[in-house]
């Protein structure tokens, strides 16, 4: 908040405004996206997704105004909320052991929020350019999950096609890696935006090192996954 608020001359209002949008539309999705399934499938709504979240992304990377954050982020948490959900239950459906499928949609998770607190702390902490580097950097991650998972999604079902007659579970390890991938990069560009605006860690911490804020604040994500 403290970085586009002196960069942008944005009120404390305004900020809230654009990232408490944010778990609002997560929320929400997530308690209708239900509904979406009567009419797509859920390989159509993790792709629609992992869009929604691209183009957040990239609006806040080019974005110079309130109007493009507030654009971006809601089609953030569109992103996050279809990506997120659907992407760990077809984790869980890939995989026989539903313990251990679990455990794996956990610390992906974990491993997301972490990523995002120490990656964000460090660009903080080290680029010229916080409001934009970030986003660039993130930009090409989910572009690269988006395309990858649209590719294995498509083998995995032809696979399957040609399976169709055995009854052996459909397991492509390919998709199980991108859906795991999925699922960890939802919840790291879901919190990027927490570590780039570590104000209250630099308060607890009474430390001006942000990468030093995002590592403790990424090992206490860490453990958060790691209890669960």
């Amino acid at each position: 908040y403290p970085i586009y608020i002196e960069q942008w001359d944005l009120t404390y209002t305004q900020t809230m405004l654009v990232f408490g949008t944010y778990p609002i539309v997560v929320g929400t999705m997530l308690l209708f996206g239900n509904f979406a399934t009567r009419l797509v499938t859920r390989h159509q709504l993790i792709s629609l997704g992992l869009s929604a979240s691209v183009f957040g992304v990239f609006l806040f990377a080019i974005g110079d105004s309130l109007i493009w954050l507030l654009i971006g982020r809601i089609s953030m948490g569109i992103g996050v909320g279809l990506s997120a959900g659907y992407s760990a239950a077809e984790l869980i459906e890939l995989v026989t052991d539903k313990q251990r499928a679990g455990t794996i949609a956990i610390t992906a998770q974990s491993v997301g929020f972490s990523a995002s607190f120490i990656v964000g702390g460090a660009f903080v902490e080290f680029s010229t350019q916080p409001t934009y580097y970030p986003f660039i950097f993130l930009f090409f991650i989910l572009l690269a999950v988006l395309a990858s998972y649209i590719f294995s999604a498509r083998t995995s079902s032809q696979e399957h096609e040609a399976h169709s007659d055995t009854h052996q579970p459909n397991i492509s390890r390919p998709l199980f890696g991108i859906l795991t991938l999925a699922v960890t990069t939802a919840y790291a560009h879901g919190v990027i935006y927490t570590a780039l605006g570590a104000a209250i860690a630099k308060q607890l911490l009474a430390s001006p090192n942000n990468l030093l804020n995002g590592l403790v604040l990424g090992f206490f994500a860490f453990s958060i996954g790691a209890g669960a």
